[in-house]
């Protein structure tokens, strides 16, 4: 028996392709009473089974069964430099967010990330500047620093900005 979930909902029979308010599983097909009354068997009918089997064999050809994608998952390997816990300057890089949880580490522990807090906001704000050289050539150093506090706050809370400004506007 089928269970209905939605009134008025029609299934199709794959056998013949009409909307039918009710089918039958025959094996892994459905089939609509007219249908099946044709295909599967009577009791001690040989003809009928040998016409059965026939049938199964032309509907796995026409509906064959769909293979599982299989997805491999990817070993992301790192170096051991990824892991060492300090950065360039000496200072405590964070563990990386997207490291596998899973992943046991190393010695020094998770996989951390490639600079720490201070380095990448110096490293943020020299990019900045070296855009910014001809963008507008007609801002003062306090317009510029007004779109850098806009634009990289943190660089302005871990004490990178002003000074760093300045000091790359006069090695230029």
């Amino acid at each position: 028996m089928q269970l209905r979930l939605f009134a008025d909902t029609y299934a199709r029979c794959q056998n013949c392709g009409r909307d039918v308010a009710r089918t039958r599983r025959v094996r892994r097909f459905r089939l609509c009473d007219a249908c099946y009354a044709a295909i599967v068997p009577a009791d001690g009918d040989v003809q009928a089974v040998g016409r059965f089997w026939g049938w199964v064999a032309e509907m796995e050809r026409r509906y064959p069964v769909p293979q599982p994608v299989r997805r491999s998952r990817r070993v992301v390997t790192r170096d051991v430099g990824a892991y060492w816990p300090f950065c360039r300057c000496g200072a405590q890089r964070p563990e990386s967010p997207f490291a596998d949880p899973s992943a046991q580490g190393s010695l020094f522990g998770k996989a951390r990330v490639g600079l720490c807090p201070r380095c990448e906001a110096r490293a943020a704000v020299e990019s900045a500047v070296r855009m910014a050289q001809g963008l507008h050539p007609d801002w003062d150093d306090e317009d510029w620093l007004d779109l850098l506090w806009r634009s990289h706050r943190q660089a302005f809370d871990l004490g990178v900005l002003p000074g760093l400004w300045f000091e790359l506007r006069r090695s230029r």
